[in-house]
């Protein structure tokens, strides 16, 4: 595996959404634009659409304005800081190419020292480490575009009284207030690009722990909404909420036991209001056991939900053995409209998932290149429970990353690029240069 460093020759542009950066010097800016989209057309989009948005943000803005399929590019792997911290000084974050099995630093300091907890359409969700101000934001890591979301001190603030497990207190691995904090919101999907000329982008949280709840915003709002709800009981009966996903202009989120609601946020101005309500409960399977993990994700047209099915093994490192839950299997179900029940299906066809704290997607592989059909690609998501301190040595998660042929359940871990976080495992990033 190779690692690349990717210079910036000229200015890296858009830091902020409100900021611009001037016009880069040289020859490059001022070719035409119609040669530019010629030049995208004939580059390969899992190699070189990032070079040639590193060129300058003339030929950034030409990516982003073509009409260039950049859903047909490989996802890249978020890598976390811990592991790959970057030859930046702490301003570039390394991203994993399948596709060519190498790593590529990006100029990227406005996703330093931050968690992320949301990708959808080539646009990361960051969280920062401050309790106050705008803290959140929606950022594109080709173009570095960020929109503020509202601040998360606008949601219920966890209880300063809550206690962890007596191992973790232990070990003296108890987390503190501010750590508590970060891993308050466990996942943020969007319902489009924010870019997207004429949407409504709506950014709906998965937040809290045992008890977790759900709450919207849109770009620009100065808090979070809390959706009503007895979450309380929704949990205690069916089990934490576990993913969420914009499916056919609605939200749906499913929690451990496979239970799925559907989530109508009411546009601008209207006087509605929010509306939630269960549409199907758990699956047809009754192996839900500790450490399986649910997922929702439209596939050609359908809603499925994917369960991921885990066990303990133990994987020795160089220090010592640890203990932790790994990837062996997963299945699949489709959801039938008309009675709202789940039909398991043994194959996705030409498709694969790519599943894990990223927005589940769907891909074609024949459209991507190096994509394995009928296959499902995942990353580590037990990043945010208190166990994991314990079974990966405080080091968090991200060694359960790799990929699995859904026909035999054959598995592949990506351990050429093992990366661990307490907080922020790897995430999948369909690389994107603008409107998604």
């Amino acid at each position: 595996m190779e690692k690349m460093r990717r210079p910036c020759p000229c200015p890296a542009g858009d830091v902020d959404a409100a900021t611009t950066a001037p016009p880069s010097p040289g020859p490059w800016a001022e070719l035409p634009v119609g040669i530019l989209a010629k030049i995208l057309w004939r580059i390969n989009p899992d190699t070189d659409l990032t070079n040639f948005t590193s060129v300058c943000k003339a030929w950034r803005a030409a990516a982003a304005d073509d009409l260039l399929p950049l859903k047909h590019q490989m996802p890249w792997l978020l890598l976390t800081e811990e592991d790959y911290p970057g030859s930046g000084g702490g301003h570039t974050r390394s991203f994993y190419s399948l596709s060519e099995d190498k790593i590529h630093e990006l100029p990227l300091p406005e996703a330093c020292r931050r968690r992320c907890v949301g990708s959808t359409d080539g646009w990361l969700v960051t969280l920062g480490e401050a309790v106050e101000g705008e803290e959140m934001h929606i950022l594109n890591p080709i173009s570095r575009i960020r929109i503020p979301l509202p601040s998360q001190s606008t949601l219920l603030l966890p209880p300063e009284d809550h206690t962890f497990p007596e191992e973790l207190i232990a070990q003296n691995q108890q987390r503190t207030v501010r750590e508590r904090y970060q891993s308050f919101i466990t996942k943020v999907v969007l319902s489009c690009s924010p870019a997207k000329k004429g949407s409504d982008c709506v950014a709906l949280a998965i937040y809290g722990w045992s008890d977790n709840k759900l709450a919207y915003a849109r770009p620009g709002d100065a808090a979070w909404t809390i959706l009503s709800w007895d979450w309380r009981q929704f949990t205690y009966k069916w089990g934490p909420l576990e993913d969420a996903v914009y499916y056919k202009g609605q939200f749906y989120v499913v929690n451990l036991h496979g239970t799925v609601m559907r989530c109508s946020i009411p546009p601008v101005g209207s006087a509605e209001e929010p509306l939630v309500e269960v549409i199907a409960f758990g699956i047809p399977y009754d192996d839900l056991i500790w450490g399986n993990s649910t997922y929702l994700v439209e596939h050609q047209g359908s809603l499925l939900q994917v369960l991921r099915k885990r066990r303990p093994s133990k994987k020795s490192r160089p220090d010592k053995p640890l203990l932790q839950y790994l990837t062996f299997g997963f299945h699949v179900f489709r959801l039938d409209p008309s009675s709202s029940a789940w039909e398991m299906i043994e194959s996705l066809g030409d498709g694969a998932l790519f599943l894990g704290r990223n927005t589940s997607v769907s891909v074609s592989a024949t459209d991507l290149r190096w994509c394995k059909r009928n296959c499902i690609y995942f990353t580590d998501g037990d990043d945010l429970s208190p166990w994991s301190a314990i079974s990966l040595g405080g080091r968090g998660a991200g060694r359960d990353t790799g990929y699995c042929t859904l026909k035999d359940w054959e598995v592949h871990y990506l351990d050429q690029v093992a990366s661990y976080s307490p907080s922020s495992p790897p995430i999948w990033v369909l690389p994107s240069a603008g409107e998604g």
